[in-house]
Parts: C-alpha cells; structure tokens; sequence
C-alpha cells in the first residue's frame, strides 16, 4: 500500500488509509491462507457482488486441461484464492510454487478492477 510515500498530513485521514491498509493486508492474508483449500464460505472475504464477479472469472480463467481447472468447491476461500492467484499472474500448475501474497495482492488489485466495470454495467 506504500502507506509511507503518502503525502497525507491529518492524522485523522493517515487513520483512515491506515485502517483501509489493514483490511486489504488481512484479505491478503486470508487468500494466502486459503490457497491449500480453505472450505470457509466465500462470504467471509467478498461481498455478492464480487461473488458474481469472481464466478465469472473463474469460467474464464480455466484451462483446458485438468491441471488448469480449479480444483476446489465453488464458493469457498480456497476456489476465491485460485481465482486471485490467476489473475495475478500465477499459472495454476503444481509444479509451480504456491501464489505468495504479492501475487495475491496483485490480483485483488486487478479483481477490483473488474468488480467496478461489473457495477458499471450492471448497476
């Protein structure tokens, strides 16, 4: 979040990009958490708009072969981690290491992204 380059003098608004800092870090960290297969609902992390969202994605971001599919249950942290990790640029293969959190945190960027150009479209 690169909290230290802000040029934010209050404290009052310092506060509030810190506390938005700290709900990004802890998706982050519940992603990071869930890329082993987390069975918690999704709804613990996003909201039902990004819900649809990531639905879509996760249509569009499977390979054709079984080593590209999503191998978790729909709607769970671990199928919304692959998701992120996808469009953060991890390729889904195992041989491959495990999405780390820059990589995760890449895709939430990218994610919301998406998710405002759904709300555009779909109000």
């Amino acid at each position: 979040m690169q909290i230290e380059n802000s040029q934010i003098e209050k404290p009052e608004s310092l506060n509030k990009l810190l506390l938005i800092s700290f709900i990004a870090a802890v998706k982050v960290l519940a992603l990071v958490h869930a890329r082993d297969g987390d069975g918690r609902h999704v709804n613990t992390v996003f909201n039902k708009n990004e819900i649809i969202v990531l639905k879509l994605l996760d249509k569009k971001l499977q390979g054709k072969t079984e080593k590209q599919k999503n191998k978790f249950k729909s709607e769970t942290l671990g199928w919304a981690s692959w998701v992120i990790a996808r469009i953060g640029g991890w390729k889904g293969y195992k041989s491959a290491s495990k999405p780390g959190p820059i990589t995760i945190y890449r895709g939430l960027e990218i994610f919301y992204n998406y998710v405002e150009g759904w709300k555009l479209t779909n109000g």
